[in-house]
């Protein structure tokens, strides 16, 4: 995921697993007190991934390792 994506995952986007797996979609997302990696400003993201009936908030630098958008 470049980060031009990374930046422009909102609500509803859907998801793909670059490993086999269900499709998720962002349910929501909340911004993080820890400063994003490498810069002195900025805050990271944590997203609300819905998966087979299952939610659960995952930082962004997970989501940009294990998803890519379609």
């Amino acid at each position: 995921m470049t980060p031009e994506q990374r930046r422009s995952l909102k609500v509803g986007d859907l998801l793909i697993p670059r490993k086999e797996g269900p499709p998720v979609i962002i349910m929501g997302e909340r911004i993080s007190n820890k400063l994003d990696y490498g810069r002195k400003a900025g805050k990271r993201k944590a997203y609300l991934l819905h998966d087979n009936g299952r939610e659960y908030w995952i930082a962004d630098i997970e989501v940009q390792i294990k998803y890519r958008k379609p």
